[in-house]
């Protein structure tokens, strides 16, 4: 669409620009489609900006009164990693980039999301007097202050305790979207999994452990608990136990 200024902005644009994003594709080295999901939240991002740029008289109109969104798919299945699956993969290293394990595994441990994972500090990692580790950060999706409690595992991935400095200096988005797949490759897993998969993993080793959603839910920073219950739909070992006990 090439630059765009807010003079050019109007209902049209936004629509074309909807239109745009349903029809672009992903990743550079890909051929497949742009995810709706993505596509929505994208279109969500600009119009968020249109809307700030009306509210600080930038903009005559506020146009995104008059442009239909694009609707969050709820219903897509979310990949994730069977327990032996995780074992699988923790015991392939990656020498390319050992922060890439390292991340991936933090992130399957604590649930984290990229964005997260790529901003922490070993200053948001505390022990308590009990010699519990967590780590105290804000999320940087909601701005939420959150203070998570690091299993064995967790701590386990960090190694060595710093002072200061980035957890895991060697990675960036590019990097994680590369070098992630060629891991999973290299462990011979056989799904689909990026590094938000490791996310929807941590959340169901807990379902499937029996951690209650309200919990889960507090663990993932969601700040509603409806955007939990999402990963309840998936939990197929849950139901057939539920089906086994009417026996």
């Amino acid at each position: 669409m090439g630059q765009c200024k807010f003079r050019d902005i109007n209902a049209s644009l936004c629509e074309r620009f909807r239109l745009y994003l349903l029809r672009a594709k992903g990743l550079q080295h890909t051929k497949n489609k742009l995810s709706r999901n993505s596509a929505s939240a994208y279109f969500n991002a600009f119009l968020s900006i249109v809307h700030f740029a009306y509210r600080d008289n930038i903009l005559s109109e506020d146009y995104t009164t008059c442009v239909e969104k694009i609707k969050w798919n709820h219903d897509i299945p979310k990949e994730y990693l069977s327990s032996a699956e995780i074992k699988q993969l923790a015991s392939t290293p990656y020498d390319d980039n050992p922060d890439v394990y390292r991340a991936s595994m933090f992130s399957i441990y604590t649930g984290l999301r990229r964005s997260d994972i790529l901003a922490l500090r070993w200053e948001n990692v505390h022990h308590d007097r009990g010699r519990k580790a967590y780590i105290r950060f804000r999320i940087k999706k909601t701005g939420t202050l959150i203070q998570l409690p690091l299993s064995l595992p967790a701590i386990r991935v960090l190694g060595e305790s710093k002072s200061e400095g980035k957890l895991f200096p060697m990675i960036t988005e590019s990097i994680l979207a590369t070098h992630v797949d060629r891991w999973i490759s290299k462990a011979r897993i056989r799904k689909h999994i990026t590094f938000h998969c490791f996310r929807h993993t941590f959340a169901m080793q807990l379902l499937n452990k029996g951690v209650d959603i309200y919990t889960i839910a507090a663990l993932l920073g969601h700040k509603q608990v409806s955007s939990t219950q999402n990963y309840a739909k998936m939990s197929s070992k849950k139901m057939i136990e539920a089906i086994i006990k009417m026996e």
